[in-house]
């Protein structure tokens, strides 16, 4: 977590993130479904950014590994980390919540 950061904005931040994220995973496997490497790309440096504003560093890992593999043109074999990105969201995703108090 980013220190000096307003915990309200924060929160606010992270349920956005919540919100976003599953039609974001949607789209993401959409584009790799379709082999549009720029819209994985993007897709994947969105996610990267939004994991590492909230500080879930794991997370924003492997979707900068999905981020670099979609810039040098190797998304064929990216099924697996896509994989592993959705496994670590569902992790994430109950720490967020109850860091929520949902």
């Amino acid at each position: 977590m980013v220190e000096g950061v307003d915990l309200d904005f924060l929160n606010i931040v992270i349920e956005v993130f919540l919100l976003e994220m599953p039609s974001r995973l949607e789209s993401l496997r959409s584009s790799l479904a379709r082999g549009d490497t720029a819209a994985v790309r993007d897709q994947a440096q969105s996610m990267k950014w939004g994991g590492t504003f909230i500080g879930v560093s794991r997370f924003a890992g492997l979707c900068r590994e999905l981020e670099v593999l979609a810039l040098t043109g190797g998304i064929a074999g990216a099924a697996g980390l896509l994989s592993e990105i959705e496994a670590e969201y569902v992790r994430i995703e109950q720490d967020l919540r109850q860091r929520l108090g949902r």
